[in-house]
């Protein structure tokens, strides 16, 4: 009850958000809580930057976050919806209380899907492309340096997974323990054989959580994108956004029937470089000449998206029994064995 007195006072202080039904909690994910605020008008969603992510450069982050958000929103190049800020009383985007920060927004409409076939792929497709040649025209302010093969999230979470379960979860059940740094271990020497230091790729921002719960649809069309939390801090290369889609999407098809899935990836790769048509020239080249670059890594992509994958349900205490997990282990073991076929397995179309 506290709590959501303290969120009241919030919305009515810094944006003038008056007779709230309710507030209800959406879900505390890795990066913010988010509450639905539902007025007798509009149905709104406020977020909050989880702790751990606050420091010194957050203001800056959220600036960035927030005007391309703002960007994309206006941008006839970008047609869907994004969740697009809302001015405070004192003509910014984010409020900071008690330490930590907020924003609010309308909530964006459309609906989640739990299954994707062969025509959602081609309008995702259709997403990524235009958001890529959108985003290439806003300004860059990315902080830190460019992610390959997600190494930098994975090593971040692994530290982060240790000192939570040497002194939370798991200090009561050894056998728990032992299980979860057996898999850890194994993550972790396999992360360490990755080698990004020779690689030489060209970066821009990504969305880098292309998930079935970020993309909305309304009946069978896309309209719209959510959750655009590390764009401000995810430079990559453009591959590494398309391997975040196809794996969150057919995850099952790739532990279980993994030559469907390569067959999928080529079909979702060529038809990325066939919407380039129409696009500025020298844009359309560069982009197709990197695409051909990245590809020759792809073992890479997948094996460190991967191990994010297994790193977010050894997150969750009570999916450590999940049937997938063992499967996900024999998957990045296959994957890297088998990196030099995989990175001459995917040929494009001219």
């Amino acid at each position: 009850m506290r709590e959501q007195e303290e969120l009241q006072k919030i919305l009515r202080s810094s944006w003038d958000v008056e007779q709230i039904h309710y507030i209800e909690e959406i879900d505390r994910s890795f990066s913010n809580r988010n509450w639905w605020v539902t007025t007798p008008t509009t149905e709104y969603v406020l977020r909050q930057v989880a702790p751990w992510r606050i420091n010194e450069s957050i203001p800056d982050y959220l600036q960035y976050q927030h005007g391309l958000l703002s960007f994309l929103s206006e941008s006839p190049d970008f047609n869907y919806s994004v969740p697009v800020p809302i001015m405070t009383k004192d003509k910014i985007t984010f409020r900071k209380r008690g330490g930590s920060y907020y924003w609010l927004y309308e909530k964006v409409p459309g609906r989640t899907k739990s299954q994707f076939g062969r025509d959602e792929d081609d309008q995702v497709a259709n997403l990524i492309t235009d958001l890529h040649f959108a985003v290439n025209n806003y300004r860059y302010d990315n902080f830190g340096n460019a992610d390959y093969f997600l190494k930098g999230q994975i090593k971040k979470r692994i530290d982060q997974l240790l000192h939570q379960y040497y002194n939370e979860e798991f200090s009561h059940n050894s056998e728990e323990l032992d299980q979860f740094l057996r898999r850890l271990d194994t993550i972790e020497r396999i992360y360490l054989t990755l080698d990004s230091t020779q690689v030489d790729f060209n970066n821009s921002p990504i969305h880098a959580d292309l998930s079935k719960d970020n993309l909305l649809w309304d009946n069978t069309e896309l309209v719209g994108l959510i959750d655009f939390e590390f764009i401000a801090t995810s430079k990559a290369p453009i591959l590494q956004e398309i391997v975040i889609y196809m794996i969150n999407a057919h995850l099952d098809l790739l532990v279980y029937d993994y030559r469907r899935f390569y067959q999928i990836f080529r079909q979702f790769l060529n038809q990325i470089i066939t919407l380039t048509d129409g696009k500025p020239v020298e844009s359309t080249i560069k982009f197709r000449e990197e695409i051909e670059h990245q590809t020759g890594y792809l073992a890479e992509f997948l094996i460190g998206t991967c191990m994010m994958f297994t790193i977010t349900t050894l997150e969750n205490v009570r999916l450590l029994q999940n049937p997938r997990l063992p499967k996900l282990y024999d998957l990045i073991g296959t994957l890297y064995k088998n990196r030099d076929i995989i990175n001459q397995t995917i040929q494009l179309i001219p």
